[in-house]
């Protein structure tokens, strides 16, 4: 409907176009008049069309390509095979460590009390899956802030965090302290993804899967990826 509207309009001022070689002299206001009337028409038809367009269609391109970007590194390549196995780990942590917390009489239970336990047992599921496991200890540029353990998957290219959640923890305080390690990652020159272990077994997160969506993002060609785990 809206093509054929346009071949209407498009003939009818080619017409008076020829038309106004004819009658310059006759009416030349009234053709004038006539001819911009029907550009103003074409003008307001063509911005409908453009805004439908972008509406209906380049919008939704826009969304489905930042989901996309999102999920790019989870299909195929050794990073995306690599991730997939990160998140079952995570997902089934609590699953992990029920054998080791309840053994049986007589046997101290492994119990995760801190970040350093976390960190221990990340690592101990770590070299279960993957065959090059390097430990490294990153410090921070910001003033204060303590240094942090973390592991490299150079086959994977993938950088694993693990976090620990403190009891009365600030959701948007851990949101900006993971954010803002997301530049270091994104320039290594071993690293294409960074996947965050957050561990909550107190659950003093507000919105876990919400801080999940939130940060699993791309910056700067990083894939990023946060998991919570109680």
């Amino acid at each position: 409907m809206l093509m054929n509207n346009a071949s209407v309009l498009h003939g009818r001022i080619a017409a008076l176009i020829e038309q106004s070689y004819d009658l310059e002299r006759a009416a030349p206001r009234t053709q004038a008049r006539e001819i911009h009337g029907l550009a103003d028409a074409y003008h307001a038809w063509y911005a409908e069309v453009m805004h439908t367009f972008e509406e209906a269609f380049q919008d939704r391109i826009f969304r489905q390509r930042q989901i996309l970007s999102q999920v790019e590194p989870m299909v195929g390549g050794p990073s995306g095979t690599g991730i997939a196995l990160l998140e079952r780990l995570c997902r089934n942590f609590p699953r992990f460590l029920a054998p080791l917390q309840g053994r049986m009489p007589g046997r101290r239970p492994f119990a995760v009390r801190d970040a350093v336990d976390f960190h221990d047992a990340v690592h101990a599921l770590l070299n279960a899956f993957f065959d090059d496991v390097e430990v490294r200890e990153v410090v921070p540029d910001r003033l204060g802030a303590r240094p942090r353990g973390d592991f490299l998957l150079r086959a994977e290219r993938v950088a694993v965090q693990p976090r620990t959640v403190r009891a009365g923890a600030d959701t948007e305080f851990l949101a900006e302290e993971v954010a803002y390690d997301f530049p270091y990652y994104a320039a290594h020159p071993s690293c294409d993804a960074l996947v965050v272990l957050v561990h909550d077994p107190d659950r003093a997160l507000e919105n876990a899967r919400g801080l999940e969506r939130r940060l699993t993002c791309r910056h700067d060609g990083l894939f990023v990826h946060l998991y919570v785990t109680p």
